[in-house]
């Protein structure tokens, strides 16, 4: 199915499973959530944009199982690879959700900013995911997409209108798009960059939408 360029078993281990576990424990540190979170699915939400074969969000739920996860793909082969995976891993905090996080962002304009991200989730074909929010914290993870100056915002403009008391980010990117984050999103207060073990110049960086 084309999943991943990657065709080394130890490559897939370190660079797909490794990344997206090392981001899973700086997000959610030892699986930890707030308070009565496996309870309230919705009280903790994450959102993957583009996560082709399933990283790093597909790993990230398994760390985390008290966060509501939605896989956002764009290609239907991938989203329908990705939603057997989550049958058969009986994985029932994700959803996966076929289509792009631009035209995501346009239903939630179309609701208005504040409305809650459910209204704009039902006018896609994932009525399942309406319960993902709103949250007490929204994640949205952007992994090594194409066309990094464009989907960037676009993942910043949907932070800012689904509903959350507590917003961020978390980029997988190489060390040279550092710099192009910080200026495609200044509203975002980004930490330091984390270096990921055994990488080539590959960072963890997370920011919070101030």
């Amino acid at each position: 199915m084309n999943l991943t360029a990657i065709r080394d078993a130890e490559q897939i281990v370190a660079r797909h499973f490794g990344e997206s576990l090392f981001a899973a424990v700086h997000l959610y540190p030892s699986g930890s959530l707030p308070p009565g979170a496996s309870l309230k699915p919705a009280s903790c939400s994450l959102v993957d944009i583009g996560s082709g074969a399933g990283f790093p969000g597909l790993p990230i739920g398994v760390w985390a199982p008290g966060l509501h996860t939605t896989l956002l793909e764009s290609n239907q082969r991938k989203s329908t690879f990705l939603r057997e995976v989550v049958r058969c891993l009986g994985l029932a905090q994700l959803d996966v959700l076929t289509g792009r996080a631009e035209a995501l962002a346009q239903n939630i304009s179309k609701v208005g900013p504040g409305a809650g991200a459910g209204a704009a989730y039902e006018t896609t074909e994932s009525a399942a995911a309406a319960g993902a929010l709103p949250a007490a914290e929204l994640t949205v993870t952007l992994r090594a997409v194409e066309h990094f100056e464009d989907i960037l915002p676009v993942a910043v403009k949907l932070l800012h209108h689904f509903y959350a008391t507590s917003r961020r980010l978390g980029l997988l990117i190489g060390e040279a798009q550092v710099a192009a984050a910080h200026q495609l999103a200044p509203a975002v207060q980004w930490s330091g960059a984390i270096a990921i073990p055994q990488s080539s110049q590959r960072v963890l960086l997370i920011g919070n939408l101030t």
